[in-house]
């Protein structure tokens, strides 16, 4: 038996003030950086997304063809639609409402949060939406409060790079 603390190995902070590209939009750092747990502290009282990576999975000294995400959503934030092309994804709802969208023309930026509300189906705590078809999606938080789910990637074929099999669309 192995355990790591934290566990995860690194963190992303998503400034949701911001749009998909923009400088300083995504932020990542070390599980092990100084004052993790204070900037990750001072991410949420912004309202902004994190995600909590965990993609160093080993066993007998080998990489595990998946990863874990769990990601904190803040009220109101809409995810950048995209799409996988090598991996399956499956996501849980830990905390709150989350919807999930799969719309080849909608846009989490120009469109409004009635369309894409009517587009989209609205997941409640331990529902589990498994996406394998390539399709474009996204996730959004149109409540008040933030949402908590838990992505698990896994590789459909062997050698697939599962932090690089996103592509915004």
């Amino acid at each position: 038996m192995k355990i790591t603390q934290p566990g995860f190995s690194k963190a992303a902070v998503i400034d949701t003030t911001k749009k998909y590209g923009d400088k300083d939009q995504y932020s990542l750092f070390s599980a092990s950086k100084k004052d993790l747990k204070n900037d990750l502290k001072q991410a949420k009282k912004n309202k902004y997304e994190v995600r909590y990576d965990y993609d160093l999975i080993k066993a007998a000294g080998k990489k595990l063809p998946f990863r874990f995400i769990i990601t904190d959503i803040p009220p109101g934030h809409i995810q950048p639609f995209h799409t996988h092309q090598n991996l399956h994804e499956v996501t849980i709802v830990l905390n709150g409402d989350i919807w999930y969208i799969e719309n080849e023309k909608l846009s989490e930026i120009t469109s409004n949060r009635s369309e894409l509300k009517k587009k989209g189906v609205k997941l409640f705590v331990g529902n589990l939406v498994i996406d394998d078809k390539i399709k474009r999606h996204t996730v959004a938080n149109f409540s008040r409060a933030y949402a908590r789910m838990i992505t698990i990637q896994s590789a459909k074929k062997e050698g697939t790079d599962l932090v690089r099999d996103w592509f915004h669309s």
